[in-house]
């Protein structure tokens, strides 16, 4: 009887001893643990370093110590139910529902009902690479490069170019990588507005519209541009011209006059060796230069002067000499003829 007492005794020493260690908390730095305080039906926040012993009303909601969260640089972490700290020291404040991005800092713990996301990498972009945003909310927000204030509407898309990091915020989403298209000088791109926008040069586009972009070097797609394959410039060549059609009224830059829709011209290898046509202009065919000989001529059908096609009337062209058809311009039979050689005591006869 008296081992039995003893063994009982013993058992309920152990227990009571056990019951006394888990009523310890001893938190070494950066740990942290969740105390519920009975009482009040509060939950606080103990850090370390620290070493104490709960009362009864008290209870730790942790098993074992919880870590400080450690965000390495060009990393972040999403943090659900985020408080508000009080200036004071008073009662923090839950914002039920919101996300938080955290990005690089001092090592820090989670508040009750604060709930933390893996560690993701940063978004590094180099030199040829971009991503095209899209705002989850209206916010305002500030253009890292250009230090601007911008205002963003629910539903917007832009672009993010590099190089850089992109700095997640939990009121805008990537929706994809943009591959970048790499113009020689020799080629173009014919663009097309999806949607109302400004380019990044403050240029208003609206949807429809259409624009060649004939920049050399590495271009990016913004979100509401559609893009054509790319083409090659036309090389133009002393003996090489090319007939143009405006599909637009504009100013011609190059030649300094103004073009009406449905105008056509001809460019020459001395107004422009490369040509790139622009927006407005729909080049026709290549022209190639038509040599007259010592003993040879021709005669143009529907003579063009000063832009203007006289139907009816034709020239006749003696060589040496050579030139390029304009537009609407033909040569009789399509073809340069040989001249007729009478000799002293030849004649020709002609039938009308």
């Amino acid at each position: 009887m008296r081992n039995e007492e003893g063994e009982g005794d013993s058992e309920e020493i152990f227990k009571a001893r056990n019951e006394k260690d888990s009523r310890v908390v001893r938190l070494e730095p950066y740990e942290y643990v969740h105390i519920l305080d009975n009482n009040t039906c509060k939950v606080t926040l103990l850090e370390g370093p620290c070493c104490i012993t709960l009362l009864d009303h008290l209870v730790n909601l942790h098993k074992n110590a919880q870590h400080h969260i450690v965000i390495p640089p060009n990393h972040y972490c999403e943090v659900r139910n985020p408080v508000v700290l009080s200036p004071d020291g008073g009662e923090p404040k839950y914002r039920m529902g919101h996300r938080e991005v955290r990005l690089s800092q001092p090592p820090f713990p989670l508040y009750p009902g604060e709930l933390a996301s893996d560690l993701k990498p940063m978004r590094i972009l180099n030199s040829k690479e971009a991503i095209i945003v899209r705002a989850l909310e209206d916010h305002t927000t500030t253009e890292e490069f250009t230090g601007k204030t911008v205002q963003r509407i629910a539903g917007e898309q832009w672009l993010v170019k590099g190089p850089g990091a992109y700095v997640p915020r939990v009121d805008e989403e990537v929706l994809r990588r943009v591959v970048p298209l790499l113009l020689s000088a020799n080629e173009y791109i014919q663009l097309c507005a999806m949607a109302d926008f400004k380019d990044p040069d403050g240029t208003a586009r609206r949807v429809g519209e259409k624009w060649n972009l004939l920049t050399q070097g590495v271009f990016f797609p913004g979100p509401y541009t559609k893009q054509e394959p790319v083409k090659k410039g036309i090389t133009l060549s002393p003996t090489l011209a090319l007939h143009v059609r405006a599909v637009h009224s504009f100013y011609d830059t190059r030649f300094g006059i103004q073009r009406c829709i449905g105008d056509r011209w001809l460019v020459t290898h001395d107004e422009v060796a490369l040509f790139l046509p622009t927006e407005d202009e729909d080049p026709e065919t290549t022209v190639p230069l038509t040599i007259v000989g010592q003993q040879q001529y021709c005669i143009l059908l529907r003579t063009v002067q000063d832009g203007v096609v006289h139907d009816g009337k034709r020239k006749l062209l003696k060589g040496p000499c050579s030139f390029f058809l304009k537009p609407g311009e033909s040569l009789q039979d399509n073809e340069v003829k040989d001249a007729y050689l009478i000799g002293d005591h030849e004649l020709s006869l002609w039938r009308r």
